[in-house]
């Protein structure tokens, strides 16, 4: 073999192993930058979802709690309801106050022990109750629909999450089929330079006057040996 050829066969085997490992560092690369990637994604839902979480909470407690209140829930369920509202130190604390008013002005006029002053403490108690459970379930509304908007909103968000992990996997499964095509293109490159090595130095003419092929492991610097 001439040293032209042989220089031409080393360099087109170098050049073959070389740009099949650049191949190689470049898709791995590429794989680990999406796998990267992947992780923070995951990371800023999971970030997400715990500030919003307790919206939800909150929001699926006040709706059960409405519901509830509005007998949805069964008679015994509303009375737990209608028992610790009435119970509540809010409640106490108006009826108290309404009552001591109330005796305050009657004691006033002196007709504290009239009848009258009876019925107006229980007309007093029933109208102050009723707007105050009035009140209470607007706020349990507004509540379980600021529930609902963040569990919409959560859902949203995670729906864009999930489809950018998604595309981040298939770029992944990009990234590796085309490092393995790269790699497969780099070395067919150093086999052809081999070969045009191999002919440029008269072997092929003097295999094929001898009547005689060459060995695969001859022209493949790429092939293993069994």
């Amino acid at each position: 073999m001439s040293g032209v050829a042989t220089a031409v066969v080393a360099g087109a085997v170098i050049s073959g192993v070389v740009a099949s490992k650049n191949a190689k560092k470049a898709a791995n690369a590429s794989i680990a930058g999406q796998e990267t990637a992947t992780e923070e994604q995951r990371r800023q839902f999971d970030i997400t979802q715990g500030n919003i979480q307790p919206s939800i909470d909150t929001g699926n407690l006040a709706r059960e709690q409405l519901a509830a209140s509005l007998g949805l829930s069964g008679a015994e369920a509303e009375q737990d309801f209608l028992s610790n509202f009435k119970e509540s130190a809010g409640q106490k604390f108006l009826r108290e106050r309404g009552e001591r008013s109330l005796v305050r002005n009657a004691s006033a006029i002196g007709a504290l022990g009239g009848g009258n002053v009876r019925r107006a403490l229980v007309e007093q108690g029933i109208g102050i109750a009723g707007q105050r459970l009035s009140e209470r379930q607007n706020r349990l509304a507004a509540l379980s629909g600021s529930g609902q908007t963040a569990a919409t909103n959560l859902g949203s968000i995670g729906q864009s999450s999930a489809n950018a992990i998604s595309n981040l996997a298939v770029a992944g499964g990009n990234s590796r089929a085309t490092g393995i095509m790269n790699r497969n293109d780099a070395i067919q490159s150093g086999i052809s330079g081999v070969t045009t090595g191999l002919a440029q130095s008269g072997i092929f003419n003097q295999q094929s006057n001898a009547g005689t092929t060459l060995p695969a492991s001859n022209i493949d610097p790429f092939a293993r040996t069994a």
